[in-house]
């Protein structure tokens, strides 16, 4: 969310973050998302692009995890937590795609709406690049949409991400990249009033 400086800037510690997110639900948003949409297996090659600390690690059993995030701090609290995973303190780029095996799923849990059209298309080309035939990029994300409520509006209007889109307009952003696209519009995901988009973008 954009919130006051400070309390942005307190938000960069990973135990910190973690609370909050527990307390406005976007920890269970992304453990619901897992389920209802990955129903992982075993064994999955998952792709984690902005993986923050990486609280989607533990839902997934045995996993092959390859976890991409900019923050020095969450990095290094998602190898210490999950030394069995490979996590890199950089952006997610054209190397990367070449030295990484494919992916079964690729994440980009709360990602899009960072990031405007130019840059956020590059990296679903990359993530489209990196993903195993049948896998599938899963992207979580507010979205804007008619008869939301001022509370509603209050939540959005104030989050982190500069470039929260409407349905249409991330349908138009993924559409570009991927031709099977399955949008899910959630209401239920959060604890706070705080409308969510899912969309399953097939390779």
């Amino acid at each position: 969310m954009q919130l006051l400086p400070k309390l942005s800037a307190i938000l960069e510690s990973p135990r910190v973050y973690l609370a909050y997110q527990w307390l406005v639900g976007g920890t269970r948003a992304r453990h619901k998302c897992i389920r209802e949409y990955v129903r992982p297996g075993p064994g999955l090659v998952v792709l984690d692009i902005g993986c923050g600390p990486a609280y989607t690690f533990a839902d997934f059993p045995r996993p092959i995890y390859y976890g991409f995030d900019v923050s020095p701090e969450y990095v290094a609290w998602a190898r210490r937590k999950y030394p069995q995973g490979h996590f890199y303190c950089r952006e997610f780029d054209e190397s990367a795609v070449e030295s990484l095996p494919k992916a079964d799923v690729v994440l980009m849990m709360g990602l899009l709406h960072h990031l405007d059209d130019g840059p956020a298309r590059a990296l679903l080309q990359l993530g489209k690049r990196a993903l195993k035939k049948g896998g599938y990029v899963l992207t979580l994300d507010a979205y804007y949409g008619p008869g939301q409520s001022r509370i509603t509006r209050f939540f959005l209007d104030g989050d982190r991400g500069r470039f929260i889109r409407r349905q249409r307009g991330y349908e138009e952003l993924v559409g570009s990249v991927f031709n099977d696209v399955r949008v899910f519009l959630r209401d239920d995901l959060f604890i706070i009033p705080y409308p969510s988009i899912v969309l399953q973008c097939l390779a």
